[in-house]
Protein backbone atom coordinates (compact mmCIF):
# COMPACT_ATOMS: atom_id res chain seq x y z
CA UNK A 1 0.00 0.00 0.00
CA UNK A 2 1.20 3.58 -1.14
CA UNK A 3 1.22 6.23 1.80
CA UNK A 4 1.96 9.72 0.85
CA UNK A 5 3.24 11.00 4.67
CA UNK A 6 3.43 14.31 3.94
CA UNK A 7 -0.31 14.00 3.62
CA UNK A 8 -1.31 11.47 5.75
CA UNK A 9 -0.10 10.32 9.45
CA UNK A 10 1.55 6.70 10.24
CA UNK A 11 -1.35 5.92 13.04
CA UNK A 12 -4.00 6.90 10.02
CA UNK A 13 -2.43 4.87 7.22
CA UNK A 14 -1.69 1.71 9.65
CA UNK A 15 -5.37 1.40 10.75
CA UNK A 16 -6.12 2.32 7.19
CA UNK A 17 -3.87 -0.73 5.94
CA UNK A 18 -6.00 -2.91 8.68
CA UNK A 19 -3.62 -2.88 11.09
CA UNK A 20 -5.79 -3.23 14.52
CA UNK A 21 -4.96 -0.99 16.94
CA UNK A 22 -6.11 -3.06 20.10
CA UNK A 23 -3.36 -6.25 18.72
CA UNK A 24 0.13 -6.09 19.43
CA UNK A 25 1.63 -5.97 15.79
CA UNK A 26 4.90 -5.71 14.25
CA UNK A 27 5.59 -3.31 11.00
CA UNK A 28 8.71 -2.15 8.65
CA UNK A 29 9.42 0.38 7.04
CA UNK A 30 13.06 -0.27 5.88
CA UNK A 31 13.96 1.95 3.53
CA UNK A 32 11.90 4.86 3.51
CA UNK A 33 13.19 7.17 5.67
CA UNK A 34 15.56 8.56 3.76
CA UNK A 35 12.95 9.31 1.37
CA UNK A 36 10.95 11.69 4.04
CA UNK A 37 11.47 15.26 5.08
CA UNK A 38 12.53 16.86 6.48
CA UNK A 39 15.95 16.70 4.69
CA UNK A 40 19.49 16.61 6.06
CA UNK A 41 21.47 15.22 3.90
CA UNK A 42 24.34 12.97 4.11
CA UNK A 43 26.15 14.35 1.10
CA UNK A 44 28.82 11.18 -0.20
CA UNK A 45 25.90 8.47 0.22
CA UNK A 46 22.91 11.06 -0.99
CA UNK A 47 25.15 11.57 -4.32
CA UNK A 48 25.70 8.03 -4.93
CA UNK A 49 22.31 6.96 -4.39
CA UNK A 50 20.67 9.77 -6.44
CA UNK A 51 23.46 8.72 -9.35
CA UNK A 52 21.86 5.22 -9.34
CA UNK A 53 18.13 7.08 -9.46
CA UNK A 54 17.33 6.82 -6.34
CA UNK A 55 17.72 10.32 -4.71
CA UNK A 56 17.10 10.44 -0.43
CA UNK A 57 14.96 13.03 0.72
CA UNK A 58 16.08 13.39 3.88
CA UNK A 59 17.17 11.91 7.26
CA UNK A 60 15.71 11.62 10.52
CA UNK A 61 17.14 12.22 13.44
CA UNK A 62 16.73 9.28 15.91
CA UNK A 63 16.03 11.50 19.28
CA UNK A 64 13.76 13.48 17.06
CA UNK A 65 11.98 10.17 16.02
CA UNK A 66 11.80 9.12 19.11
CA UNK A 67 9.95 11.77 20.39
CA UNK A 68 7.67 12.38 17.54
CA UNK A 69 6.79 8.03 18.34
CA UNK A 70 5.85 8.81 21.78
CA UNK A 71 3.80 12.13 20.78
CA UNK A 72 1.66 9.68 18.94
CA UNK A 73 1.00 7.59 21.59
CA UNK A 74 3.30 4.82 21.20
CA UNK A 75 4.57 4.23 25.27
CA UNK A 76 7.49 2.01 24.62
CA UNK A 77 9.93 3.47 21.73
CA UNK A 78 13.86 2.03 21.82
CA UNK A 79 16.04 3.28 18.98
CA UNK A 80 18.84 0.34 18.53
CA UNK A 81 22.12 2.59 17.27
CA UNK A 82 24.90 1.05 15.06
CA UNK A 83 27.35 0.16 18.43
CA UNK A 84 24.23 -2.09 19.83
CA UNK A 85 23.26 -3.61 16.48
CA UNK A 86 26.60 -4.28 15.91
CA UNK A 87 27.07 -5.71 19.21
CA UNK A 88 23.96 -7.59 18.96
CA UNK A 89 23.93 -8.76 15.45
CA UNK A 90 27.22 -8.46 13.59
CA UNK A 91 29.87 -9.31 16.41
CA UNK A 92 30.73 -12.76 15.13
CA UNK A 93 30.44 -12.48 11.81
CA UNK A 94 33.52 -13.84 9.98
CA UNK A 95 33.25 -11.80 6.82
CA UNK A 96 33.52 -8.38 9.00
CA UNK A 97 29.78 -6.98 7.74
CA UNK A 98 28.48 -4.10 10.08
CA UNK A 99 26.16 -1.89 9.99
CA UNK A 100 27.26 1.99 8.86
CA UNK A 101 27.06 4.75 11.34
CA UNK A 102 23.89 6.26 10.18
CA UNK A 103 22.07 2.65 10.98
CA UNK A 104 19.43 2.44 13.07
CA UNK A 105 16.24 0.00 14.33
CA UNK A 106 13.71 1.78 15.86
CA UNK A 107 10.74 -0.75 18.05
CA UNK A 108 7.40 0.84 19.17
CA UNK A 109 4.82 -0.59 21.22
CA UNK A 110 1.39 1.33 21.16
Amino acid sequence: MAVDFAAESLPKALCTAGLPSEEPSFFSWLGVTPYLEPANMLETLAARVAAAGEPFRGFFEPEALVAAMRAMGFREVRDMGPDELNANFFSNRADGLRVGSAGHILTAVG
